[in-house]
């Protein structure tokens, strides 16, 4: 899997009892495979992971040109991009034959992720999986109260949210404890497994994806412009035709994030570091895998 990852998936594969082989990315975030990065040994490799970053497309070819070469499967990891889709019209985490897409991390839902399998060409999956009913059960407090605060920002368009994160942080600072919170178990420990609540599939039914879609990409433009004009350089400089991003990811120093803010200023939307990178890939990473940033677009 490549080195620019967040800790919590390794997790599954922990979990199997399995080794993580790295491959490094440039600061495109393209594979590095054959020179250019860490040196990959790929004599006992199972399974590879390409994963679409924050809603844009992957490059494949030299994924899957290494897949074919070992006789393993490439998983398209596509937790960023639910609506996206490539320059052929092929939505993403649908490109490889197996893949994953979280649409909790697009829209203000309490749980909700999508499996895509390809019978074709794993014919003998369908009997491993189960369909377990909707969950009913009451939705989290914290969960509706950032809906309702989000319903009231969009009415009255006041920064609530930007408001209540930065008190919750303020509050974990005094207390000196990191802004947001990062669990090291992540890593190691899988999450407890829960059916789809009933409200995510109401959520997702619901959902006008073209002006969803519209709206993303229309605040990506904006963003975009004031981190520009601000001097700062863009993980991805364009929008393709397809592309709904899940954020807009730039490059800077943490020392500089008030002077982001500042450029940013009335958009009220919240801005953080990511990944939270595995220990074993921080220790001698790019230095470029730490100065990158995002503005996330949910509302």
């Amino acid at each position: 899997m490549p080195s620019y990852i967040c800790r919590d998936v390794l997790a599954p594969v922990h979990a199997l009892g399995a080794h993580v082989e790295f491959y490094d990315v440039d600061r495109q975030l393209r594979p590095l495979l054959f020179g250019g990065g860490r040196s990959v040994n790929t004599s006992s490799v199972r399974a590879i992971l390409a994963v679409d970053y924050f809603g844009f497309p992957q490059h494949l070819d030299e994924l899957l040109q290494l897949g074919n070469t070992l006789g393993v499967p490439v998983i398209e990891d596509n937790a960023h991009g639910y609506l996206s889709v490539d320059s052929h019209g092929t939505p993403l985490g649908q490109r490889t034959g197996i893949g994953f897409t979280s649409f909790r991390k697009t829209l203000r839902v309490v749980n909700g992720a999508l499996l895509d399998v390809d019978a074709s060409i794993f014919p003998a999956f369908a009997d491993t999986i189960d369909s377990p009913q909707p969950e009913h059960s009451a939705l989290p407090l914290t969960f509706r109260i950032r809906r309702v605060t989000g319903a009231l920002e969009r009415a009255t368009h006041l920064p609530l949210l930007n408001a209540s994160r930065a008190a919750v942080r303020a509050v974990r600072r005094a207390f000196d404890r990191p802004e947001i919170p990062v669990s090291l178990e992540s890593e190691t420990v899988m999450p407890e497994h829960r059916a789809i609540h009933a409200n995510s599939l109401a959520t997702l039914r619901a959902l006008n994806d073209q002006n969803e879609a519209r709206r993303r990409r229309d605040l990506f433009e904006v963003v975009a412009d004031r981190l520009r004009n601000a001097n700062y350089c863009l993980v991805f400089d364009a929008l393709t035709s397809g592309v709904v991003p899940w954020c807009v990811p730039f490059f800077a120093h943490t020392a500089d994030l008030a002077k982001v803010r500042h450029a940013l200023r009335g958009l009220g939307l919240e801005i953080f570091q990511w990944p939270d990178l595995p220990d074993v890939v921080r220790r001698d990473c790019p230095n470029f895998y730490l100065d990158v940033h995002v503005v996330s677009m949910m509302r």
